[in-house]
């Protein structure tokens, strides 16, 4: 950069009524070299003045240009200068509705709407709301001001330090200058809030909210607490910012974002109604919020050089927020929950051809998006959960991802961690200084697992992941890998080094684990004596799938449905043949024999939320196999679905109330009789009754899905409670992502217009998400897309990306040629949409079409 920014003063003047922020920025730096011109990142900013000061000169108006095409303000010095310098900007930012930069968001109070203003500033925002350098690596510190109305309040990175009455009625809010941080981390808020505040740690934790809300977010502030005691003492590094605020966003466009010491949140994700907020969604407040603060210091005390290595920040802030809510909260099964979840996203991403490497090549625009979000978040947190049970860490509740036993000085995983941290405190890294660092913490460890840093590395810039074949030949076990995808590719892709975990279950029924690397392309292993069977990828700890000979997958059917196989092993036998199903290399019935075989009467989480939901998936892309695949599902899953009852009972676990509504989702699917009758009538007291809590919380979701399949008038019923002002949060996406599962091309094509004029931007993608896997209208939504693209652009860019990929993953194979057409259109006329996201929208739509052949052949 020719300008280093090392101080920010800024002072705004937000205008809740005109929807306007006049400010004035002063940006004292270093020029790196002689220059007479400066740039700085600006967008939708009218520019009044600019002025220059250096050294003792008084400051001095100069000239200056707009880039609108650029985002840039050209500044033109007058002379050459170099050293310090000061630039002031003043300049009128707009508060807009689009959820990103300094936007509203609207909310009812008295039956009148009110207005809270707030920022969403990642990746390229800042410069929407204010003239700097809006770069991860511009690292600088802050003095912020705001001047607003009598009766509004301020919120921002650091503590209130002076609020001082103007002569004009308005206040001047001054905040502590904060320590060194990227522009992307600030937080602007103003409003009428409300706050409660916790002060039992080392710094007051507050939550903040619209009036009569924030006492609804103590559960979080506790939460908070935690995952930062956790974070000091993990890394060795203390919170720099003298306190934590979480600020409940009545329009926000994700789920949380990591704003340094001001976490700002969807309502529903802070904020924990009693009676209302089901046991699935206070647990995702738990794990988001253990999510965000563990970005405290992976993202904001140490920040990527630039956008190409954020994976940094979010793959340990994905994994460490399970890890910090299983060591804290293991009745939540966090860990299960990232092993269903998080992995099971990012196999399936990672399995279209056309994918991307953890880390972007060093020049190739990153866009945030599906094709990318999947691999930086979900990938890269399971290849850091693969090495850190690969090198051993320590502290940790659950033995399968950590052994509490392993003492601090042999934690080699954690050390690389602190080696990381150590080195990059208030700085930023990049892939490779991270891989140097972390490999010399490793090493500090003398009896750590072999490790080099190359084989980490083949990990985050080779795209795509291993299949691992797996055949036993008396005593050898002769292994091979590939690159896995679902449709073949032309040329064989390069596969990095495997981190084997092997479990050898012996003839008495115990079992020995092995770790093992696999460098090259095959690899014989000797199997000890009496060994009755082997389990690859023991406990689905490493980033790769098994394909196993037909002799090693029978002896392993029995130790399923014995048991003596964990859930965890179990499941990834389910999953990887599942995935072997779709790819079209196992046959349908012979996946449904193996089912039927060993898994009669599964009731665990892992594997029976496997089953549910991999014949669901089949049975929606089936014809005339349907009916076989609803038969199986039912005898599957009547033991489970028995055993939990369809409602919940006090203090059952908490996965039993997610498995429920998968559980019976499937049952009633497959047209289970006696299933389907008790929640269709369920449905109906809930639909029909002016009050949703005749009803338990935790059946919400599953009841308004199945209302909204079952008649036309339960339909309207719901749209009349959606319109309702004390409809929940919560209760609305529930209603809204029910919409995507109407029956009939009419009645979808109406919900996505409905959806579209009057649902709020932040939730129509949830309707969108659930038609796109809607069988009884399958070429509807593509259709609809196709004559209505101007109201799918009204979307958030990331939910319009989204939107792209399951308009063409609805299509049939009939309108195969006319997604291709549309596609070639589409990119030419929007080149500001990456090739990744319409190459992944193509890839998915051919996927589905080959699983449709698959299944019927």
């Amino acid at each position: 950069m020719i300008f280093t920014p090392e101080h920010y003063q800024l002072r705004i003047e937000p205008d809740l009524e005109r929807f306007s922020s006049p400010g004035i920025v002063t940006i004292r730096g270093t020029l790196n070299e002689k220059t007479s011109q400066v740039r700085l990142d600006a967008r939708d900013l009218d520019i009044d003045r600019v002025e220059l000061s250096s050294g003792a000169d008084p400051a001095e108006k100069v000239a200056y240009t707009i880039v609108p095409e650029e985002q840039a303000l050209d500044i033109d010095l007058g002379r050459p200068c170099s050293g310090t310098v000061s630039l002031t900007v003043h300049f009128t930012a707009t508060i807009n509705d689009r959820l990103a930069g300094l936007y509203r968001a609207s909310y009812r109070e008295n039956g009148e709407t009110r207005y809270m203003a707030i920022t969403q500033f990642e990746e390229t925002d800042a410069r929407a709301a204010f003239p700097c350098i809006d770069r991860p690596k511009a690292k600088a510190s802050f003095d912020i001001e705001f001047v607003v109305a009598a009766g509004l309040t301020g919120i921002s990175n650091t503590a209130i330090v002076a609020d001082e009455p103007l002569a004009d009625g308005r206040h001047c809010i001054r905040f502590a200058t904060t320590p060194k941080m990227s522009t992307y981390l600030l937080f602007f808020g103003i409003g009428d809030f409300d706050f409660v505040e916790n002060t039992s740690w080392r710094i007051p934790v507050r939550c903040a909210a619209r009036p009569g809300q924030a006492q609804y977010g103590h559960e979080a502030i506790l939460w908070t607490i935690e995952s930062l005691r956790f974070g000091e003492e993990y890394t060795g590094h203390a919170f720099p910012i003298d306190k934590m605020d979480l600020i409940a966003c009545t329009d926000f466009a994700f789920g949380a974002m990591e704003n340094y010491g001001a976490i700002s949140f969807r309502e529903n994700r802070v904020l924990i109604w009693p009676g209302t907020t089901p046991a699935a969604e206070r647990e995702r407040v738990c794990q988001i919020t253990n999510h965000e603060v563990a970005h405290m210091w992976f993202g904001d005390l140490v920040s990527p050089e630039d956008w190409s290595y954020v994976w940094l920040n979010e793959a340990f802030a994905t994994y460490f927020g399970y890890v910090i809510t299983d060591a804290f909260h293991p009745e939540f099964e966090g860990l299960e929950q990232f092993v269903a979840n998080q992995m099971q996203v990012a196999f399936h991403r990672d399995a279209l051809r056309p994918t991307v490497p953890v880390e972007f090549p060093e020049g190739q625009e990153l866009e945030f998006g599906p094709a990318t979000t999947p691999i930086i978040y979900r990938k890269a947190a399971s290849i850091l959960r693969m090495f850190r049970l690969y090198l051993g860490d320590c502290g940790l509740q659950d033995a399968a991802d950590g052994d509490a036993t392993t003492p601090p000085e042999r934690a080699a995983f954690r050390e690389g961690v602190r080696a990381y941290v150590d080195a990059h405190a208030h700085e930023t890294a990049d892939t490779d200084s991270f891989l140097k660092t972390f490999e010399e913490g490793v090493h500090r460890v003398t009896d750590a697992p072999e490790f080099r840093k190359e084989t980490l590395e083949s990990w985050i810039r080779t795209p795509g992941y291993p299949l691992v074949e797996a055949t036993r030949n008396e005593r050898t076990l002769h292994l091979k890998k590939s690159r896995f995808t679902y449709l073949p590719e032309d040329t064989p892709s390069e596969t990095p080094p495997v981190p084997l975990t092997i479990r050898y279950v012996l003839n008495d029924g115990s079992s020995q684990t092995v770790s093992v690397l696999m460098p090259a392309q095959t690899l014989d292993i000797t199997i000890p004596d009496g060994v009755r069977a082997v389990k690859l990828n023991a406990d689905q700890a490493g980033f790769y799938r098994v394909s196993y000979s037909n002799t090693m997958l029978y002896e392993l059917g029995p130790l399923c449905a014995e048991k003596v196989l964990g859930s965890r092993d179990r499941f990834s036998v389910l999953y990887d043949l599942h995935a072997l199903v779709v790819a079209g290399t196992v046959r349908l019935e012979a996946y449904l024999e193996y089912l039927k075989a060993y898994f009669t009467g599964e009731t665990e989480f892992l594997p029976t939320y496997q089953i549910a939901r991999s014949l669901t998936e089949l049975q929606e892309n089936a014809a005339t196999k349907a009916a076989l695949i609803a038969e199986t599902g039912r005898s599957l899953l009547q033991a489970a679905g028995e055993q939990m009852g369809l409602e919940p009972s006090d203090g059952e676990p908490h996965t039993r109330s997610i498995l429920r509504e998968t559980v019976f989702w499937a049952l009633y699917v497959f047209e289970d009789t006696a299933v389907g009758q008790a929640v269709r009538d369920t449905a109906r007291v809930l639909v029909d009754s002016a009050d949703s809590e005749s009803v338990h919380p935790d059946l919400r979701s599953l009841l308004y899905r199945i209302a909204a399949c079952e008649s036309e008038a339960l339909l309207r019923n719901m749209l009349i409670r959606l319109s309702d002002p004390a409809c929940s949060e919560s209760e609305s996406q529930e209603i809204t992502a029910a919409l995507g599962h109407v029956r009939g091309e009419r009645l979808l094509a109406e919900m996505l217009d409905y959806v579209m004029e009057h649902v709020p931007t932040r939730n129509r993608f949830l309707m969108l998400s659930a038609a796109s896997s809607n069988s009884r209208a399958a070429n509807a939504m593509w259709d609809w897309f196709v004559s209505n693209q101007e109201k799918a652009h009204r979307l958030p860019r990331f939910h319009l990306l989204t939107a792209l990929v399951l308009f063409a993953r609805s299509a049939g194979a009939e309108r195969s040629e006319d997604v291709q057409a549309f596609f070639a259109a589409y990119r030419r006329d929007n080149p500001d949409v990456g090739n990744e996201t319409i190459a992944m929208a193509l890839e998915e739509h051919a996927v589905r079409v080959g699983l449709n052949r698959n299944l019927e052949n």
